[in-house]
C-alpha cells in the first residue's frame, strides 16, 4: 500500500488540484449568474450541458487514449478545461456558458478517465480498492478546498475564473513530471446502457439518482444559498 502510495503521488496532487480549480469554478459560476441575472431555469441548462459532455466524452476519450496515449490526451483535456473557465468571464451570456460548460464536461470527463485508468495500471487487484477510496477521498477534498476558495475574491470580478483556470493548468506539472510510465492501453469491450442495468439493475439506478441528487445540490446549491 505504502507502495503504491510513493508511485501515485503525482496522480494524487494532479488531481487535488484539479477539483480545487473544478470546484472553485462550479461553485463561482452559479452565484455568478445568479448576479448577472440569469434565471434558475436558464442556470439549470448551462449545468445540464456539462453532463452532456461527460457522456460524450466517453465515445471521444477510448479512440484519443489508442491514437496517442494517456500523456498527451490528459495534457489537452487539462488545456481544454483550463480555457473553458476563462472564457465564463468574457462572455457572460447563457447560451455561450452552455457551449463552454459542454466543452469542460468533455474535458473532465476525459481528465478522470486517464487518471483512473493510469491508477488501476499501477497497482493489482489487492489494493485497489483502497488506492480508489483514497482517490476519490482526495479529489472531495479538493473540490472542497475550491468551494472554500469563493472567499477569497470578488464574486463580480474576472479573478477567481482566472484562479480557476491556473489551477486545472498546473495540475499537469507533477503529470508531465511524474516517473511512473503511464499505462498501456488496448481497445476495451463496450456495455450499452440498457446491458449495464441488466447486469446490476439496483446499482445502475442507484447511481442515477445519485447523480441527480449530487448534480442539484453541488452546482445548484449556491444559487440558492
Amino acid at each position: 500500500m505504502i507502495r503504491h502510495l510513493r508511485g501515485a503521488w503525482a496522480l494524487f496532487l494532479a488531481s487535488a488540484m484539479v477539483m480545487v480549480g473544478h470546484g472553485l469554478n462550479q461553485s463561482h459560476l452559479g452565484v455568478r449568474g445568479s448576479l448577472e441575472g440569469l434565471s434558475s431555469e436558464a442556470l439549470g441548462y448551462v449545468f445540464a450541458a456539462h453532463a452532456l459532455g461527460f457522456l460524450v466524452s466517453t465515445r471521444i476519450t477510448p479512440l484519443l487514449l489508442l491514437r496517442v496515449g494517456h500523456v498527451r490526451v490528459y495534457a489537452a483535456y487539462v488545456a481544454g478545461a483550463s480555457v473553458s473557465a476563462l472564457l465564463y468571464g468574457a462572455f457572460i451570456d447563457p447560451v455561450a456558458w452552455g457551449i463552454f460548460r459542454f466543452f469542460g464536461g468533455l474535458c473532465m470527463s476525459g481528465i478522470f478517465v486517464v487518471s483512473e485508468s493510469w491508477l488501476n495500471g499501477m497497482i493489482g487487484s489487492r489494493d485497489r480498492g483502497k488506492m480508489l477510496s483514497l482517490y476519490v477521498m482526495t479529489q472531495l477534498l479538493g473540490l472542497i478546498g475550491g468551494q472554500a476558495l469563493l472567499q477569497v475574491g470578488p464574486i463580480e470580478g474576472f479573478e477567481l475564473f482566472v484562479a480557476a483556470s491556473a489551477l486545472i493548468s498546473l495540475s499537469c506539472i507533477p503529470m508531465l513530471l511524474s516517473t511512473n510510465p503511464a499505462p498501456t492501453y488496448s481497445s476495451g469491450s463496450k456495455i450499452t446502457i440498457r446491458e449495464l442495468f441488466g447486469v446490476s439493475p439496483l446499482g445502475a439506478a442507484g447511481v442515477f439518482f445519485m447523480g441527480m441528487a449530487f448534480a442539484t445540490a453541488y452546482q445548484m446549491g449556491p444559487v440558492f444559498g
